[in-house]
């Protein structure tokens, strides 16, 4: 897969009226410390980072804080961007439990905003190594570091590995949909952006997924059509 189609599919993407250059934010699970249970709702993880009553600023020395308690702290750091607080915070979680796999991913993500792409996936491997294969949030970090290295046949192996252990990460499926387009297998893509859609069908980034298929099909898709019958006088 080379870099002048990703090119493409970007821009058939904009066409569509629905690329973003912002990558999706992504907030582990904070109510369990089993490293297990994944919340793949953006806005259900806020919530319950806010529902902690934490916010991105390290405890007092002799305050009482449980391992919820730093994942809702480090969550609520990368929630407000704050990427010097949530390396401060990771360093002292990974100093706290040199065996826990948050403190590296946390620190994965500061090293990916600060363009450092090696020492981002270096971090994600010790992730992984610190509890399984098996997460799909791992997988899917490791596949968007491959992505933003150009290496799509990694990044389409790792997503799938991602999506089969998380069966309910969409962006997962979304990744998958757009990579499909990538290569021209609009049947596979439209089948990746349809399953996102049956679980959320206000997915912007799967609609217009679903929209550049058709552009790219010569086909229009039924809202389409309803919108050019609706202007005719």
């Amino acid at each position: 897969m080379s870099l002048s189609k990703y090119l493409l599919v970007i821009v058939v993407l904009t066409i569509a009226g629905c690329a973003t250059t912002e990558k999706p934010l992504i907030l582990p699970p904070t109510k369990s410390v089993d490293y297990k249970a994944y919340v793949s709702d953006v806005e259900y993880a806020l919530v319950k980072s806010a529902q902690g009553g934490r916010t991105c600023k390290k405890p007092k020395t002799n305050e009482s804080v449980t391992n919820s308690d730093w994942l809702r702290i480090a969550n609520s750091c990368l929630a407000e961007k704050n990427w010097k607080g949530l390396e401060e915070v990771a360093s002292t979680m990974n100093q706290r439990d040199p065996q826990s796999p948050w403190a590296p991913y946390y620190l994965a993500l500061v090293s990916e905003t600060n363009g450092n792409y090696p020492k981002a996936n270096w971090f994600m491997d010790q992730s992984i190594k610190r509890s399984s294969p098996k997460v799909g949030l791992f997988r899917y970090q490791k596949a968007r570091l491959f992505f933003l290295n150009s290496q799509f046949e990694n990044a389409d192996r790792e997503m799938q590995a991602a999506v089969e252990f998380e069966f309910n990460l969409l962006e997962g499926y979304v990744f998958l949909g757009e990579l499909a387009m990538v290569d021209r297998d609009l049947k596979l893509a439209r089948k990746y952006f349809e399953k996102v859609l049956t679980a959320t069908p206000n997915h912007s980034r799967a609609i217009a997924g679903l929209s550049a298929c058709d552009g790219l099909e010569g086909k229009k898709s039924g809202r389409g059509v309803a919108s050019e019958q609706g202007g005719k006088k």
